[in-house]
């Protein structure tokens, strides 16, 4: 492996979904701060990045109102959010508009061979991971971050935590009782006792 630091690009939270590349909210920056009181992307990532519904709205270009269907809303983000992820995952820059920063892991592309993860040194030179110099680079991108694993429940599209158990979703979903048992197994058996 190479001596180069690895960097992966930013990524903008969203609270209840998916997560999408920091460079591609940045130019819904000004309908961000006219959404949420001035408040600019950096403010809103410290305090957690936005909700899908919030989200969709900033990139759509509208302010959302009480009015507006949040499920809707949520659904449409998740969609979005799925679409740029991939498009974002598969995104070249050529050498011709852009270089990137000396000594950062990158994936480079030349014609005739496969991606291969590499990095620009201090004299503009193009090495493979190996340290062997490469010639005729014509494109590369960031190196992908780690897999995104799928936030949404199986059963309604709410949000799962970490460790892929559902949270409250607001849709369907209840949390576990503490004694194991899933509470809404208990509520149907409830009612039909009743």
């Amino acid at each position: 492996m190479s001596e180069a630091k690895q960097t992966v690009e930013r990524r903008f939270p969203i609270q209840d979904g998916p997560s999408v590349p920091w460079s591609y909210m940045e130019p819904h920056e000004g309908q961000c701060k006219r959404n949420h009181v001035g408040q600019s992307l950096e403010r809103l990532a410290e305090r957690g990045g936005l909700g899908a519904a919030e989200a969709e709205c900033v990139v759509d270009g509208r302010r959302w109102t009480v009015n507006d269907d949040l499920n809707e809303l949520r659904r449409a983000w998740f969609e979005r959010a799925e679409r740029v992820n991939r498009e974002w995952l598969n995104r070249w820059i050529s050498v011709e508009d852009r270089l990137p920063e000396a000594g950062v892991d990158v994936m480079l592309y030349r014609p005739g061979t496969d991606p291969y993860p590499g990095y620009l040194d201090d004299v503009s030179i193009f090495n493979w991971a190996s340290a062997a110099e490469v010639i005729g680079v014509t494109h590369w991108q960031p190196m992908p971050g780690p897999p995104i694993a799928d936030p949404r429940c199986q059963e309604c599209g709410g949000k799962l935590d970490d460790d892929g158990t559902p949270t409250k979703c607001h849709l369907c979903c209840e949390y576990p009782s503490e004694a194991g048992s899933d509470d809404r197994t208990n509520d149907k058996q409830e009612g039909n006792r009743r």
